[in-house]
């Protein structure tokens, strides 16, 4: 018989075999998957060293018993050995332990696993989970060999590879709901385009014992695969950051999330103090932002924008109802009318008080009028009625028009257009 493809088939193995980076002077991380006593020796625990090195006297620890116990004995393929490193496969015979309460679990340099209430992970969403995951919804989290109900937090997508790392402090758009794949039908073999993200997952009531670097899989597991979006696994990765912290409160420096808040207003009267440049004003009169209970002090030296794009400050009230001074400091095109400005803001979701925090990102990049729009000259409409039958409006008409319904809903005051 003559073999034939043999050494090829060897060569083409050998060069796409993937041989994993394994970490050696790490902590010593023993995966168990299967537990039985020896009568008169001890209670023997089979599985695979994951990272580390382990020798014969050392003491490990069980991390979900939290108790250690010392290593008597250590057998590869039924033959002796005084140590073993990670990618071993081993039978540990462990001192005084009852078998009966381990069944699969950790072992573990003492003091190397650590209990964590939350956790931050880097994740890809199953392709074939067809469903909406809300943020702040709850699932099933496993993570090793625990299962619990853990409450996500999703963050960190744009759309493109997610290539920064987590750092805690840095701040972060919140998202509604876990980013969809870029394509229907990407392979899951190619990572260069898949969306990654990441998740604060909040665990419900139960501490986590898990290595750093875990996988971690996110899950539906109390729905069928029909309401669950045809697939009840929703995302999976790997925990990036440990979080000791237990209350939201307490997430607050660590994960950063903001919501953008924005509020709008009408501008009254639009003036300058000492005269017009080149159609540019300097000061504006606006109402309807804030309550007229409300103390206005607080909300001087925020910033407004027009929705011509300028920004303005809050310089002070105006009378004891709800209007207020708005100035421009390097001038604005803005025109009185309903929605003419803008405050935006930022408010973080761990935060208990509901104070405004404002930055460069609150700031519209593209305003919603352009400046250039404002600038058409229109013929005098002197003793005519707005929006006579067959009679073509101008810019000018609608905004008065506008203005004039807006009036009738908020009862504004009139408005003097040849300020």
């Amino acid at each position: 018989v003559e073999s034939m493809g043999i050494k090829e088939l060897v060569m083409a193995l050998a060069n796409v075999q993937n041989i994993p980076q394994r970490d050696a002077n790490a902590p010593f991380f023993f995966s168990i998957d299967h537990c039985f006593p020896i009568k008169g020796q001890g209670t023997v625990v089979t599985g695979t060293c994951l990272r580390g090195t382990s020798t014969v006297g050392d003491n490990v620890e069980l991390p979900a018993l939290a108790i250690e116990k010392k290593i008597k004995s250590i057998q590869k393929f039924r033959k002796p050995a005084k140590k073993i490193t990670a990618g071993d496969r081993a039978g540990l015979c462990l001192a005084q332990l009852d078998s009966g309460l381990v069944e699969r679990g950790v072992l573990a340099a003492p003091g190397s696993v650590p209990f964590i209430w939350a956790a931050v992970a880097r994740i890809r969403r199953i392709r074939f989970f067809k469903g909406v995951c809300r943020t702040e919804s709850k699932l099933h989290i496993t993570v090793g060999h625990t299962t619990c109900i853990a409450t996500a937090y999703f963050f960190g997508a744009d759309g493109t590879i997610c290539t920064d790392l987590f750092e805690p402090g840095q701040q972060f758009p919140y998202q509604e709901e876990l980013m969809p794949r870029p394509h229907a039908d990407i392979n899951e073999l190619e990572p260069d385009i898949c969306t990654e993200q990441f998740v604060l997952l909040r665990f419900e009531d139960v501490k986590v014992h898990c290595q750093t670097d875990a996988m971690v899989i996110g899950s539906r597991l109390s729905e069928t695969s029909d309401s669950a979006g045809g697939c009840r696994l929703v995302f999976h990765g790997r925990l990036v950051y440990f979080v000791e912290a237990r209350e939201k409160k307490e997430l607050a420096d660590i994960v950063q999330l903001y919501k953008i808040k924005q509020k709008t207003c009408a501008i009254l009267k639009v003036e300058s103090p000492s005269s017009e440049k080149n159609g540019h004003h300097y000061e504006a009169l606006a109402s309807g932002l804030f309550s007229s209970s409300a103390p206005m002090r607080q909300f001087v030296g925020l910033k407004v924008q027009a929705n011509t794009g300028e920004i303005g400050t809050i310089a002070s009230a105006y009378g004891p109802n709800d209007k207020f001074k708005v100035s421009f400091k390097t001038g604005t095109m803005v025109r009185p009318g309903p929605e003419a400005l803008y405050l935006r803001y930022k408010r973080y979701i761990f935060r208990p008080n509901k104070t405004m925090y404002q930055d460069e990102d609150c700031y519209f990049k593209d305003p919603p009028v352009k400046p250039e729009n404002l600038l058409i000259n229109t013929p005098s409409r002197k003793n005519k009625k707005i929006g006579m039958k067959g009679e073509k409006k101008t810019d000018k008409d609608k905004l008065e028009i506008s203005i004039v319904q807006q009036k009738k809903k908020n009862q504004l005051p009139k408005i003097d257009h040849n300020q």
